[in-house]
């Protein structure tokens, strides 16, 4: 069978079984690389933690957006604020590029602290949050006068929306012991996609997407 596939323009070929598969039809399926998909026990898998979770339940989905600024001292000591401060750029003592207010923002965006503040406390619909990044070393911009002011601090205010989304939620079990899970709602901004793997050994995989709407 492997032999007789082996020229077919796909990477993996699977078995699809909405009863389920023998222990014996597995292995044989595993030895001949063939993948089996089956939707009977993916519910019951212990492991399945997060797929059960998921069935007939909802997500809160919170979209943040950005507006960065930079607190300065000019060199005649007076503060100034940048605004709109996005494609800012903080250069160490030496002239070197020390941080971007680019990269600031993804450092917010991606802490596991900082996100679970969003998700916590932003409730359904719109809010406001701020968040103050003080460089661990002096830095200095570019002031609009052609010199160097030094930064105090970059300030960021953060508009968030929050929406409770009911999923359509469909799970497999792959392989015998991989729960498979595709989770998905329309949000404001299009159709939001949850995929997560979980087995017996290891943590879950998790894939979160948005498909944006058409304009």
């Amino acid at each position: 069978m492997a032999q007789k596939h082996a020229s077919l323009p796909t990477s993996k070929l699977a078995l699809w079984s909405a009863s389920g598969f023998t222990k014996a039809a597995i292995s044989k399926a595993t030895a001949l690389k063939i993948e089996t998909v089956s939707q009977a026990g993916a519910g019951d898998a212990p492991w399945g933690k997060i797929a059960r979770s998921m069935i007939n339940g909802s997500a809160k989905l919170v979209t943040p957006t950005f507006k960065p600024f930079v607190d300065v001292r000019d060199e005649s000591a007076a503060a100034l604020r940048i605004e709109d401060a996005g494609d800012t750029l903080l250069f160490d003592a030496q002239g070197n590029v020390a941080w971007s207010v680019h990269q600031i923002l993804q450092l917010i965006l991606n802490n596991p602290e900082s996100r679970s503040v969003f998700l916590d406390n932003a409730p359904l619909g719109h809010a406001d949050f701020y968040v103050e990044f003080i460089p661990p070393a002096p830095c200095f911009v570019s002031s609009p006068s052609g010199g160097h002011a030094s930064v105090m601090r970059v300030g960021v205010g953060v508009s968030t929306f929050a929406e409770q989304l009911c999923l359509d939620t469909a799970s497999a079990i792959r392989d015998g012991d991989i729960v498979s899970t595709m989770a998905s709602a329309d949000a404001k901004l299009g159709r939001f996609q949850i995929y997560v793997e979980e087995t017996p050994d290891g943590p879950p995989l998790l894939d979160a997407t948005m498909r944006k709407k058409d304009r």
